[in-house]
């Protein structure tokens, strides 16, 4: 789940090693719409995994108790590109709609 109006930091793992990998982006979608990209400059990639954060400002984009997808799609140094799964997880609500 990722709470609405907080800061967070999600974690994927990937089977690559950070030497390995020249792009990096993670789409977070709901209803069909993208609602967060975040791009390679946003990422920490060690060997193994992408790690990220997520703003108050960018949490309080995701509807309430709606569905999220996300997926991280790679492209390698060597030209290959590849996708995650797509991963499913929510959001929660917050009384009041403001960063603070």
């Amino acid at each position: 789940m990722i709470p609405r109006g907080c800061t967070v930091q999600n974690s994927f793992a990937i089977p690559y090693k950070a030497s390995e990998v020249a792009v990096v982006w993670v789409t977070y979608v709901q209803s069909g719409d993208i609602v967060i990209d975040k791009i390679t400059a946003d990422c920490i990639i060690s060997d193994s995994k992408v790690t990220l954060g997520l703003s108050q400002e960018e949490t309080l984009k995701l509807k309430p108790w709606a569905k999220i997808q996300i997926q991280i799609r790679i492209r390698l140094h060597d030209g290959r590109a590849t996708k995650s799964n797509i991963i499913e997880t929510t959001t929660d609500r917050v009384l009041k709609e403001m960063v603070i």
